[in-house]
Order: C-alpha cells, then sequence, then structure tokens
C-alpha cells in the first residue's frame, strides 16, 4: 500500500499524523510511505528522520496524493487538498464531515473518497481512541 503523509497547511497547524517510528513500521509492514517535505518540521522531526525509517520524502505538494492509495493527515483538507485527490482513494484525518461543507462531501461522494475521520473511531468498548 502506499501511503501519503502530506504537510497540513492550516493556520497555526503543527502536528504530523505520523513520526518517524511510525513510518518505519508501515515500511517494516510492506508497506511504502510518502512524506511531504517539512511534513515533521512543527514538531521537530526532520526528514533526515524519515529518510532514515525507509520513507521517501517528496519536495512537491502534489507528489503525495499521485502517489499514493491512502492520504494520512492531522486536519481535515482544505479545497486544494480535496482536488489533489484521485478517484478512489482513501482519506484519513480529523474531518468533521458533520460539520463539513456541502461542497467537501458532495467531492467526496463524486470522487468515490473512502473518509474516515479519527473523530468517529471507537474501539470495542466504545471509547475514542483518536479522539484529540
Amino acid at each position: 500500500m502506499n501511503i501519503a503523509i502530506p504537510r497540513d497547511r492550516q493556520a497555526e497547524e503543527r502536528r504530523v499524523v505520523l513520526t518517524p517510528r511510525g513510518a518505519r513500521q508501515l515500511v517494516e509492514a510492506g508497506h511504502r510511505v510518502y512524506v511531504e517535505e517539512s511534513a515533521g518540521a512543527g514538531c521537530h522531526l526532520s526528514d533526515a528522520a524519515y529518510l532514515a525509517a525507509g520513507a521517501t520524502v517528496v519536495f512537491d505538494e502534489d507528489e503525495p496524493y499521485k502517489r499514493s492509495d491512502i492520504v494520512v493527515r492531522v486536519g481535515s483538507p482544505s479545497g486544494a487538498d480535496l482536488a489533489r485527490l484521485r478517484d478512489g482513494q482513501a482519506l484519513l484525518g480529523f474531518l468533521h464531515l458533520a460539520a463539513a461543507p456541502t461542497e467537501t462531501l458532495r467531492t467526496l461522494l463524486d470522487r468515490r473518497i473512502t473518509a474516515i475521520g479519527y473523530e468517529v473511531i471507537e474501539d470495542a468498548d466504545g471509547r475514542l481512541p483518536t479522539r484529540y
């Protein structure tokens, strides 16, 4: 599976969804991880650390979307991010789809994007383990 970690460009967003250790675990499991340049900079995680973990660092903001089956991010996508998604991709993040603009939902539906919001993932006991 090809997994993209784009840089979140929302104002004041410094988080990155995956650490180099997490990237290494995915790579060791046989996946390819594409991390956009400086995606971890706000968390003091360097591109070199991702490279050492076996991830590929890409230098164009479109490239992670072009190379991946799954786009994994922190926050909900901007209009520009939605435009980068390919038909049939999967998108994970704090999506807040219940409050999302109609245009966002229409784009996801029309392009057959599998969208998973971290805020609604429940474990077997009904807890929300990924809730911020």
